[in-house]
């Protein structure tokens, strides 16, 4: 049976791109540097040095630290009005957390902006923990590793937990450390690749996160 629970958050369980682009937009324009990229898909949900790297390929070492700098001081003061819970979303963690499943967050975004945007969200309450890439003395870790970190931390068993997220990324992580894993398609990965990838699981949106764990809690 299926007891711990740890989910992506851009794309699984918040679409935040409206405030993504708007914060990375303004840096870019602070710095100085065009901002040419309106593929939301594409941009949102990699690590900040990857989206900007996606926006201008060619950018200076210099340049990618200055505007790098330029958002995190717009995100962390945004108020993330363009950032709202994906579809069943609230539901969802509501139904698993009187259920008495343990859920966990495991992201790319930062510690300070994401306990803000759950507490805004009015979802924080439904997590026993949060993971962030800024939790490890400035080394940045791979998703796989960064799993590999919250498995150890907590003790958690693979046997008894599942990954869901909306990439690929997630979905190789799941199996570096064998466990199961929901893909859900309607987020910010491309349906195709993500099913290549071979996830346990897919669930349209995540309102259909339920009925599967009931399902797979019986054998299924």
């Amino acid at each position: 049976m299926i007891r711990n629970i740890i989910f992506d958050l851009d794309g699984t369980l918040i679409d935040s791109a409206g405030d993504i682009l708007d914060c990375l937009k303004r840096a870019f324009r602070k710095a100085g540097l065009p901002f040419a990229s309106t593929d939301r898909k594409a941009v949102i949900g990699p690590p900040l040095k990857e989206m900007i790297r996606f926006v201008m390929p060619d950018i200076r070492e210099e340049q990618e630290e200055l505007v790098a700098g330029y958002f995190r001081s717009f995100y962390d003061a945004s108020e993330y009005g363009r950032t709202r819970l994906l579809n069943g979303v609230r539901r969802t963690l509501e139904a698993l957390s009187r259920s008495s499943y343990k859920l966990f967050v495991l992201t790319n975004k930062r510690m300070l902006p994401t306990k803000r945007m759950l507490k805004l969200l009015k979802v924080d309450a439904f997590f026993s923990g949060i993971f962030t890439p800024d939790m490890h003395a400035g080394i940045h870790l791979s998703k796989t590793e960064a799993l590999g970190e919250l498995l150890r931390r907590l003790r958690l068993k693979t046997a008894d937990t599942l990954l869901v997220g909306d990439a690929c990324g997630d979905i190789i992580a799941a199996k570096d450390h064998r466990i199961r894993s929901v893909a859900v398609l309607n987020g910010y990965g491309e349906k195709a690749s993500l099913l290549a990838a071979k996830p346990s699981y897919a669930v349209k949106e995540m309102r259909g996160l339920r009925k599967l764990i009931r399902k797979i809690d019986k054998g299924g």
